[in-house]
């Protein structure tokens, strides 16, 4: 599983590689307001590049997890991704998250049972704010993964039992409050969907398995 979310530069790097070829298709997988909602990232001259402010005012730094994304979204960059470096990945499932968060003892949090303000970029700060995905170091598992507790929220690949056409979303984020930010807390985001405190990592499918 990739130790760091996606981050506004990597994900940069697909949308203009996909511009090249079909820029419409490009221009609907930028991050956006709503399932339908006004572009955060704009083409121009047939590439994007990351605003220092959006429509909102709001600023994007090139190394926070990208976020206002879909299941989609994520999933069209986890084929890309696997193309570009000629192995293949894709996005985790449920179990394969929540074991690489909570380690062999199962603890409550990647860092252990019990959390505090400056251990995870959680709604405990004041103000929420997203962060690069670099920051916050205490907030890692015992195999070495970052920000499985706050910053951004993953997809997985899990249907979610409860709600049709939608996906378990694991992890807490900048804005949850603390109750929900605990490994084993799972979410519904519908596939289309996107939210301002969820990004995505992908897992790399050994070639043992690819072949079995």
């Amino acid at each position: 599983i990739q130790r760091f979310e996606v981050s506004n530069r990597e994900y940069l790097e697909f949308l203009n590689d996909l511009a090249a070829k079909e820029p419409d298709e490009a221009q609907a997988r930028a991050p956006r307001q709503q399932r339908k909602g006004r572009y955060y990232w704009v083409m121009e001259n047939g590439a994007f590049k990351i605003p220092e402010k959006d429509f909102e005012g709001h600023r994007h730094d090139p190394f926070w997890p990208v976020t206002a994304v879909s299941y989609e979204d994520a999933v069209t960059y986890a084929t890309w991704f696997s193309g570009r470096d000629g192995r293949l990945y894709r996005l985790p499932i449920e179990d394969e998250w929540e074991v690489a968060a909570r380690g062999a003892d199962g603890r409550f949090y990647p860092f252990g049972n019990a959390i505090a303000p400056n251990f995870a970029n959680v709604g405990l700060l004041d103000p929420p704010a997203i962060c690069r995905v670099e920051e916050f170091p205490l907030d890692e598992s015992p195999f070495g993964v970052r920000h499985m507790c706050g910053n951004a929220a993953d997809f997985t690949s899990t249907e979610h039992p409860g709600f049709a056409d939608s996906v378990v979303a694991k992890g807490g984020s900048w804005w949850r409050a603390e109750v929900a930010t605990r490994s084993a807390t799972r979410a519904g985001a519908a596939l289309q969907d996107v939210s301002g405190g969820g990004g995505f990592r992908l897992v790399h499918v050994p070639q043992r398995l690819v072949s079995e």
